[in-house]
């Protein structure tokens, strides 16, 4: 009966390799790593960079706060956009995205050296 049949199912074969794997409507991403997973594990390789750069040359002077606040706008960004890409439809992605990558750049820029002169750019 269709009606009545399950959207996810249990795969017996899984379970006797000792582990339970769901399979149906779910997304396999939903699956196996948590939502906030990607967004942190580039959040990580994107702030390892300037990390490396302060140990190697006297030019990267980050302090703490920078880190802080690179992160957040760094992981906010990424979470915001994986939950945009699973939601809108294959035509409306990619300018959403390329918006959202330009703010964040514009957002960068100017927290970093100022280039609207806003109080956002710091002293």
């Amino acid at each position: 009966n269709k009606l009545f049949r399950p959207l996810v199912r249990f795969d017996p074969g899984a379970q006797r390799r000792g582990f339970l794997y769901l399979k149906g409507n779910l997304s396999p991403m939903s699956q196996t790593n948590p939502l906030w997973y990607w967004p942190a594990i580039s959040t990580a390789a994107l702030l390892s960079i300037p990390l490396i750069g302060g140990f190697i040359s006297e030019n990267v002077d980050w302090s703490p706060f920078d880190f802080l606040i690179g992160g957040a706008l760094i992981f906010v960004v990424a979470s915001v956009e994986l939950l945009l890409w699973r939601s809108l439809p294959k035509k409306g992605r990619w300018p959403v995205m390329l918006f959202l990558m330009l703010l964040f750049a514009i957002l960068w820029a100017e927290m970093a050296v100022g280039i609207f002169g806003s109080p956002l750019a710091g002293s």
